[in-house]
């Protein structure tokens, strides 16, 4: 009940399991717990209700927790899939039904939701590029006075604060109205070429992913952001990975093309 408050309003919250199955007792335990009898619901509705129209009895057989894993669980005909767990409901339809959503290795980077700020870490992270990812779940873009609400039950604080120090620049405020613009493309540019990376979208063309490789260099140089020794290794990462999804024609970014 520590965090009740903040939930009572539209945010959400992630725990973040070591195994499925811990997904499983998690999700059946805040169930169990929310549907105490004479107790007052920790839950509203979910934020986006009316994206959850015509979905019906799941979301409320749920209670707003959901779990989210890869492949099934349990032994025989116990086995329990992701699907079942949240009553039939679907990835998307899930994410739009959970307040409060438990993970295990699914969600825990690239899940941008501007209401989550309250997180449980039942999982000792696996290093510093791990620990930013999952808490960095927290510090998206919300509303004006949005707090992060932390409980880690076995990641050391000094580790946590080296693996952000590692990741952490100088960040000054921008006035100039071309630099602000120059900034915001770059972020989106390179969330895009990330998540081509890791793997999280194949959706760019050959064509698409070395226009943005062009466009990650051109705005290094005008925010004067100095770019990392393996540049091209990352820039040509990312492109390359477009020919494992099938693209025959994919052009190689050589030095002169980082240059450019």
């Amino acid at each position: 009940d520590g965090f009740a408050e903040p939930l009572r309003g539209r945010c959400a919250a992630m725990v973040v399991c070591a195994s499925r199955g811990q997904v499983v007792m998690w999700v059946s335990a805040l169930r169990a717990r929310l549907s105490v009898g004479g107790e007052a619901p920790l839950l509203l509705p979910p934020p986006a209700a009316e994206a959850g129209a015509g979905l019906g009895e799941p979301i409320g057989v749920c209670r707003g927790v959901c779990g989210f894993f890869s492949g099934e669980v349990g032994d025989g005909d116990e086995r329990d899939s992701e699907e079942r767990l949240n009553s039939g409901l679907r990835l998307v339809e899930a994410c739009v039904a959970a307040r409060i959503l438990v993970v295990c290795r699914k969600l825990e980077t690239g899940y941008d939701n501007p209401d989550l700020c309250v997180m449980y870490l039942d999982r000792k992270l696996d290093g510093p590029k791990s620990i930013v990812q999952v808490l960095s779940r927290c510090n998206r873009r919300g509303l004006p006075g949005k707090r992060a609400f932390l409980v880690d039950f076995h990641n050391d604080p000094g580790r946590i604060a080296e693996a952000f120090g590692g990741f952490r620049g100088e960040v000054t405020h921008c006035s100039d109205p071309a630099k602000a613009d120059a900034a915001a493309r770059f972020e989106v540019v390179l969330e895009r070429l990330g998540a081509l990376l890791e793997g999280r979208s194949t959706r760019l063309s050959a064509k698409e992913a070395q226009q943005d490789a062009r466009d990650y260099v051109a705005l290094c140089e005008e925010l004067d952001i100095p770019r990392p020794a393996g540049c091209r290794d990352f820039l040509d990462a990312a492109v390359h990975s477009l020919a494992e999804a099938g693209d025959e024609d994919v052009p190689v970014l050589g030095e002169a093309a980082v240059r450019a």
